[in-house]
């Protein structure tokens, strides 16, 4: 008999960018807004801007982090990059468990932050850390470097 399977990684037992994990965590709370560009992509964090949201993981923190953007909300016809086209309704996790990808290496129980000037994705074991922005979320499953992890709200 051939095993079928030969290979189990994290990102397959975790999830993808942008999934709740609802069995790990009593607390959980959505809210959903309108994107206001196309900068917004699921399992992102995403920023207020005059009663819209739009991406803040990759751009200039300019307005206050509400969350990560929810995967399991939206399914594309057109394409399956999932980011949401301008005007979409997006689901956003404010508080629970969620996937996303990170491209550094983390530790349970580090703070996320997102550095103002780019929104790039960064880690501290402090609530502070210069020219960062605090998400208002931790790491709850660390990883390697252009891995998954899971991260929960504080």
């Amino acid at each position: 008999m051939t095993n079928m399977q030969k290979q189990v990684s994290k990102e397959m037992s975790l999830g993808s960018p942008g999934e709740v994990l609802k069995g790990l965590h009593s607390l959980y709370l959505e809210n959903a807004y309108s994107a206001k560009d196309g900068s917004v992509k699921a399992g992102c964090f995403v920023q207020l801007d005059n009663g819209f949201i739009k991406g803040a993981s990759g751009n200039a923190i300019t307005g206050k982090i509400v969350g990560v953007a929810i995967k399991n909300k939206y399914v594309s016809s057109t394409d399956n990059t999932d980011i949401f086209p301008k005007d979409d309704t997006v689901s956003v996790l404010q508080k629970g468990v969620i996937v996303i990808a990170t491209d550094k290496v983390c530790t349970e129980g580090q703070y996320v932050f997102l550095q103002t000037a780019d929104g790039a994705l960064g880690f501290d074991d402090t609530t502070t850390k210069a020219g960062h922005t605090y998400t208002g979320f931790k790491v709850y499953k660390g990883g390697g470097a252009n891995s998954v992890i899971a991260i929960v709200s504080e």
